[in-house]
């Protein structure tokens, strides 16, 4: 991967010790800058800070606290930032006609994880 080119991925999870171990598999194992957010709207206002910078991809829990959760979170940064490669992870059921570009159960296994953060690489938004 090429770190002048390379994606950040932004974390949204509210349990500590789930995104703390999701930040490091994303960023020792699959060699990507982290940032991290403990809410929805967290997320969404270093999103909007970002301005198109170095955000790449989005990888929210469904149950975060406040008033939007993950699916409502990845509605609106499609909309507003549809460069954002946008990854749902839920420890339930996948919401039927979720609008992210991919999701997948907690926990999941290493391999799963660093599968969504190539899709998320190689991801161009064509408008």
């Amino acid at each position: 991967m090429n770190p002048e080119t390379q994606k950040t991925v932004l974390i949204c999870e509210d349990e500590p010790i789930v995104q703390r171990a999701m930040s490091d598999v994303v960023e020792f194992l699959c060699k990507h800058p982290v940032m991290q957010a403990s809410s929805a709207t967290e997320a969404l206002e270093i999103i909007r800070a970002d301005n198109g910078k170095v955000i790449g991809i989005l990888l929210s829990d469904n149950d975060c606290p406040g008033p939007n959760e993950g699916v409502d979170l990845i509605e609106v940064v499609r909309q507003e930032r549809p460069d954002i490669y946008c990854i749902l992870m839920t420890g339930r059921n996948i919401p039927e006609g979720h609008q992210g570009h991919e999701a997948f159960t907690k926990p999941a296994r290493t391999p799963r994880i660093a599968e969504a953060m190539n899709h998320g690489e190689t991801y161009t938004h064509i408008a």
